[in-house]
């Protein structure tokens, strides 16, 4: 299985490893599962537009995971909504030339400790995720909220925030292991 992923800093994340910490997860599944991850810290659907060339996918993969609306959503660079969706709209249909619609999955951006965190609020979270849903059912792809994947767990999710880098958003290993065991199931459970 190859898989896609790409996105921002919470998908580019090493967290101590060698890799990105959700290549090193998702690897630790199943060793077999090849991954090329393309994920920019700090890029938002604009730039990743802009770097699609470069940053979308290039080859044959199983699966593609992005993860977009993190950087959009903050509020000392923020994309617009309207714009956001423009952008995500955009970005499905490049997808859609080369991929079926169950091969793509969008992820949305994580709850945030709203006590650190000064420039994204949970409200604007959610605000984005709606969009990234409401595309992902309008184009019949997979969507995974990240927001509620680590909302409905027992650990409070100021605890699940803390990573490497305690700063209200990007998150540790438990987080890290709860996100890839999410994506594992979607690879494996429902073949497309």
């Amino acid at each position: 299985m190859h898989i896609y992923l790409s996105g921002d800093s919470l998908i580019a994340r090493h967290e101590g490893y060698q890799q990105p910490i959700l290549n090193h997860l998702l690897k630790e599944k199943d060793a077999s599962i090849k991954i090329t991850n393309t994920a920019v810290p700090g890029i938002n659907s604009q730039q990743f537009l802009q770097q699609y060339n470069k940053l979308g996918p290039n080859q044959n993969f199983d699966y593609l995971v992005v993860l977009l609306g993190t950087n959009d959503l903050a509020t000392h660079k923020q994309i617009s909504l309207e714009q956001f969706k423009i952008n995500i709209n955009e970005i499905i249909t490049r997808l859609l030339k080369k991929y079926h619609s169950q091969q793509i999955i969008l992820v949305s951006p994580p709850p945030v400790d709203e006590n650190k965190q000064q420039f994204r609020t949970n409200h604007l979270v959610l605000t984005y995720s709606k969009i990234l849903e409401e595309e992902c059912v309008a184009y019949n792809l997979k969507f995974l909220s990240l927001y509620q994947l680590l909302s409905n767990q027992e650990l409070p999710v100021t605890q699940l925030l803390q990573g490497t880098l305690d700063d209200g958003l990007h998150f540790g290993e438990t987080a890290y292991s709860i996100f890839s065991d999410a994506l594992y199931e979607l690879f494996v459970d429902d073949k497309y």
